[in-house]
């Protein structure tokens, strides 16, 4: 990853904790999101509310190594208080019960 440039990564994690930051599941995983971000601009963490508080086995990085987290609205108040207090900044995806129809 030494040889290549990224404007944005989109980085997927099992877990979101104000004290380990993100984590991940398996080692290796962790170690190439880790060689991922040191070659991006933008670090950008996709994650449902489900991983938030949760500290699983291999730390990816800390909160405010990501620029922007992007969850479902699931997420609790408290929860996203949390996550801002410990300067990051998230991005709340509602969901669409029934997607509009357009014509054409």
């Amino acid at each position: 990853m030494q040889n290549v440039h990224i404007d944005i990564a989109f980085l997927g994690v099992s877990g979101i904790s104000a004290e380990f930051g993100f984590s991940m599941h398996d080692e290796p995983e962790a170690v190439a999101g880790q060689a991922i971000i040191a070659a991006a601009d933008r670090i950008v963490i996709l994650a449902d509310h489900t991983k938030v508080g949760k500290s699983t086995f291999a730390r990816l990085c800390s909160l405010k190594s990501a620029h922007l987290l992007i969850t479902d609205d699931q997420i609790t108040a408290h929860q996203l208080n949390i996550l801002k207090d410990g300067g990051l900044e998230v991005l709340i995806a509602t969901s669409e019960k029934e997607l509009p129809v357009t014509s054409s």
